[in-house]
């Protein structure tokens, strides 16, 4: 997997990781495809914030291992959903705000 930028301040970014460097191994889980991702968290998951882990990294013909610390960020996620008993008002008003016309 090859690193196109690092967030500043998280995990890769205190490792020393560079945009460009090619990602081997996260935490002891070696980068073969997109499962990496979930089985990091199978392991890591329940562990306390600032728990240590090794990223190991090609840059440039040259393999390096890195050490950092696990750091946890809150995701949220937001979506709008319909109101299934919304009363013929808020429906004009919804579709007022959706297509720019009330249709009156």
């Amino acid at each position: 997997m090859h690193i196109v930028s690092v967030v500043p301040g998280g995990s890769g970014a205190l490792a020393g990781v560079h945009p460009g460097d090619d990602l081997i191994e996260f935490g002891g889980i070696v980068i073969e495809d997109a499962s990496f991702g979930a089985r990091f968290r199978a392991r890591y998951g329940n562990q306390p914030a600032g728990t240590p882990y090794d990223v190991v990294v090609d840059r440039a013909g040259e393999r390096l291992t890195l050490s950092t610390t696990l750091q946890f960020a809150d995701v949220v996620n937001a979506r709008i959903q319909e109101a299934a008993d919304a009363n013929e008002k808020a429906l004009r008003i919804r579709n007022g705000i959706l297509t720019g016309s009330t249709g009156r």
